[in-house]
Parts: structure tokens; C-alpha cells; sequence
């Protein structure tokens, strides 16, 4: 039987397969139109195709590109050319394939590289391992960093957004947290050189039509300041007055101490420990705050009110 000869789909179709007395495992053939190309036929009949060549340290290497007919004469050849043109910049398409390989997947790396990260930077870690867990990973888990598309982060909003079999479209705000999510993703991989390109950066976020703002006006803030002022619990309404007063998040005036209070100076230490972005700032407090926090009882065990001696341990 001819070993070479130029390759076309029905003559690779009707070869035989090889002959079980062969030394051999598969019987290899030589394509005329693409040096290197080869067509193994096994024992059994099925047919997969090979790239042999030398590397720039003439290296004798072989690498697999499919099987026929999943993949036919003509991309097998397609393939092999772009194969052959990596050989002549001096780059072996078998180690490149390796490192592609090696890259991790987009599960991989927000679990083992993004999360210990940001758990010691970002105090909404845990929500952000919600949203990915949730919305990102059933979809572009298993994808490698370096094969995410455009089109792919794209048809990832739409079906956020839009909702599916047995899904429920979700808000555009919800649909926004997530494609931030792959954005931060995105741009530390590049910090990182793992990528060249943020490919979710390329997406624009939805408009968010459901945004409600609300200010209280003058006399509003004065009937709740008063409210809060006779509520029966005193801790609870001084806490209220204090967020209405000083602008704080709530977690900031719920873990202060009053040893974060200066009364002298007259200032409030927000300490970096407590605030979502870790950088500390002052609340430069006013005659009404002085007056709120003289009005809340201590707390046994917790320090004393500013200006009066802790209590006594036991």
C-alpha cells in the first residue's frame, strides 16, 4: 500500500485498518501537501493525525492534532501549517501547548490565588465568594484564564439578565456586582502576567434603573434625632443619633470603643481595622455628639465614658 501520497478525505476514509499481525501498533501515512503531516490508522480502524517535526535544537518531536473524521483534511492541514510557522519563529508547539495546559482555570484561580488575597484586603470577601460560587462559576469555571472571550463574558450578562429554562432574570445591579467581580478577576490576572488582555473590562455595565436616592430634609433629621434621643433603650437610640450625626457606617460606631474617643480634642479615632477600604479617618465631633454619647450608658466590662475612669476590675 502506498505511504505517501496527497491526502484527501475519501482516501483517508477507505483505509484499511491496520492489520493485526502488525508490528506495529497503527500504520502511519505521509500527506504530499504538508511535510510532516501523518494519518495513523490503528488496529481497530480509527483514524487520528500527527504533526512530526524538529525543533530549533533539531529535536525530533510529534504532536497530536485530532481525529478524523472529527477533524478533516482540510483543517488538519490548517493546523498543521500554523504549527509549522510557530516551528520556523523557533517557538515548539508542543511546549506551547504545554503552557496552555498548565494555565489555571477561572475556578482555580479565584479559590487558590484572588480569595487569600483579598480576605486580608477586602472585608466583602465572603460575598464575593457567594457571587462567584453562584453566578460566575457554573458558567466560565472550568475555562482557562487565557481562553475567556469577550463574546463569552458577554453571553455570561445576557443570561444573568435575561434569565433561562428554569432560571430567573436577575436584576441589573446583581448582573453589575458579578461582571465587576470578573473585571477585578480580570485585572489582577494581569497584574500577574497570566494574561495580556481584562477581557470583562470590555463589557459595560447595565444601567441600573432601580437606584432610589433619599435625603432627609431639616426637619426630618431633627424629629428623628429626637426620637432616637427618647427611645427606651438609650444604647440603641444614641447609636441611631451618632449614624445620623457623624455619616459613620454602622459596623464602624457598633465595634468603637470609647477609647477611640478624645474628649479633650474633641475627636472620634475610626481605627483602619473597622472601615470596608482598611484606611483609617477622624470624626471631629460637635457639642450635640459630646451630648448623645454622655447620654448612653458603659457597658460592664468596656471602657469607661470619655473623661470617666473605666470601671474597676473585681
Amino acid at each position: 500500500m502506498e505511504k505517501r501520497f496527497r491526502f484527501t478525505n475519501d482516501k483517508i476514509r477507505s483505509l484499511p485498518p491496520n492489520p493485526p499481525d502488525a508490528r506495529g501498533t497503527d500504520l502511519e501515512v505521509s500527506d504530499t501537501d504538508v511535510m510532516g503531516l501523518k494519518c495513523l490508522v490503528g488496529k481497530s480502524g480509527n483514524k487520528r493525525w500527527l504533526l512530526r517535526y524538529r525543533n530549533s535544537s533539531g529535536k525530533r518531536r510529534s504532536i497530536a492534532l485530532g481525529r478524523f473524521p472529527d477533524i478533516d483534511v482540510s483543517t488538519a492541514r490548517k493546523v498543521a501549517r500554523k504549527h509549522l510557522a510557530q516551528i520556523a519563529e523557533g517557538i515548539d508547539p508542543l511546549e506551547a501547548r504545554e503552557e496552555i495546559k498548565s494555565q489555571p482555570s477561572l475556578s482555580e484561580f479565584f479559590w487558590d490565588t484572588h480569595l487569600p488575597l483579598i480576605q486580608t484586603r477586602n472585608r466583602t470577601w465572603k460575598q464575593d465568594s457567594q457571587r462567584f460560587r453562584t453566578l460566575i462559576e457554573p458558567t466560565l469555571g472550568q475555562q482557562r484564564l487565557t481562553d475567556i472571550t469577550v463574546a463569552q463574558v458577554q453571553q455570561l450578562q445576557l443570561k444573568l439578565s435575561q434569565g433561562g429554562k428554569g432560571i430567573k432574570p436577575l436584576s441589573p445591579a446583581t448582573c453589575n456586582r458579578a461582571l465587576a467581580l470578573l473585571k477585578t478577576l480580570g485585572a489582577h490576572a494581569v497584574r500577574l502576567g497570566l494574561v495580556d488582555t481584562n477581557q470583562a473590562a470590555k463589557i459595560p455595565l447595565l444601567q441600573e434603573n432601580n437606584i432610589r436616592t433619599r435625603f432627609l430634609d431639616l426637619d426630618e433629621s431633627k424629629r428623628l434625632l429626637e426620637s432616637a434621643r427618647q427611645f427606651k433603650n438609650r444604647s440603641i437610640g444614641g447609636l441611631v443619633a451618632m449614624l445620623l450625626l457623624t455619616g459613620c457606617r454602622l459596623s464602624e460606631l457598633r465595634l468603637a470603643t470609647y477609647e477611640y474617643f478624645d474628649r479633650k480634642n474633641r475627636v472620634l479615632t475610626i481605627p483602619a481595622s473597622q472601615t470596608k477600604n482598611k484606611q483609617g479617618w477622624l470624626v471631629y465631633l460637635t457639642d450635640k455628639m459630646l451630648e448623645v454619647l454622655d447620654s448612653v450608658p458603659g457597658k460592664p466590662g468596656k471602657p469607661g465614658k470619655p473623661g470617666k475612669p473605666g470601671k474597676p476590675k473585681s
